[in-house]
């Protein structure tokens, strides 16, 4: 689904993607230069730890999508403006749709593993929801309640009806790695992952980060706490997406990513009917 570009009333420079790879990614904080593996160098023992495991079907050619909410109005989350407004200035280029002007992240998984046939399963949204509360009213006395729900991954059975204003791209892949990007969203989801929101709020002024580098350290840890994209690089890292390897996922920003599959070419720009029914 298209949506109505509108350039940001502000400019800025853009910045070399080195930015995001300097520092140790095997922990929390930077500590010095260090590069994950590529895919061909992982070894075989993470299938079993991936759950994906070896099928006949691991080498077809599958796909996955990330999408970009735009932020086009005061009516978005207001950490959503507020996260546009401090990331979007570093990244701009007027030469890239919507530069500057993405306010969240998103991965769509097919559920079913099925790839090839449009319509053949549900696309299911994974990212993180914010901690927000719910007003309603008590049963007995009739007053007006609020239940604060906690922040968590969330995966969504999506359809065209819920991605307004969003901005996708096809990331191509194979069967298998595709499975490893669901079953690690699956893994967060289920252990009720929360909200990193100190390296939300801190994470693109401070030189220090805040949150997980690597999808290497997630999977060591019980519980984890996330921002969007830095669930979402964790997932394409998972998916074993070389571009990704080297990044550090908690210091790469909504805008940082979409500047990141324009400019790499990691995506192709696709609508929203192309894959959505």
């Amino acid at each position: 689904m298209s949506v109505e570009h509108r350039r940001p009333t502000f400019k800025g420079r853009s910045e070399p993607f080195e930015r995001f790879t300097s520092g140790d990614v095997s922990g929390d904080v930077e500590s010095g230069p260090h590069a994950p593996p590529s895919s061909s160098e992982t070894s075989s023992d993470d299938d079993d730890e991936d759950g994906s495991g070896d099928r006949d079907d691991d080498d077809d050619p599958a796909f996955f999508v990330v999408g970009f909410k735009v932020c086009l109005d005061e009516n978005d989350h207001w950490m959503n403006r507020l996260a546009t407004w401090g990331t979007g200035r570093a990244v701009f280029d007027d030469r890239i749709e919507f530069s500057g002007q993405i306010s969240h992240a998103e991965i769509l998984v097919r559920d079913d593993d099925d790839h090839h046939a449009r319509g053949s399963g549900e696309w299911i949204r994974y990212s993180i929801l914010k901690r927000k509360g719910v007003v309603g009213r008590d049963a007995v006395t009739g007053k007006r309640t609020i239940r604060w729900m906690p922040a968590s991954v969330h995966g969504i059975s999506t359809s065209l009806n819920a991605v307004n204003n969003y901005r996708f791209y096809k990331i191509n892949t194979t069967r298998g790695n595709a499975r490893r990007a669901r079953v690690f969203l699956e893994n967060e989801r289920t252990k009720e992952s929360g909200f990193n929101f100190w390296g939300y709020l801190l994470n693109f002024v401070l030189p220090v980060k805040i949150g997980t580098n690597h999808v290497r350290d997630a999977k060591t840890r019980g519980k984890n706490k996330w921002f969007c994209t830095e669930l979402v690089v964790c997932a394409m890292q998972a998916a074993m997406i070389d571009a990704t390897l080297p990044l550090r996922a908690c210091a790469i920003s909504p805008n940082d990513l979409h500047a990141f599959i324009e400019k790499t070419g990691v995506g192709r720009h696709v609508l929203s009917t192309t894959f959505l029914s």
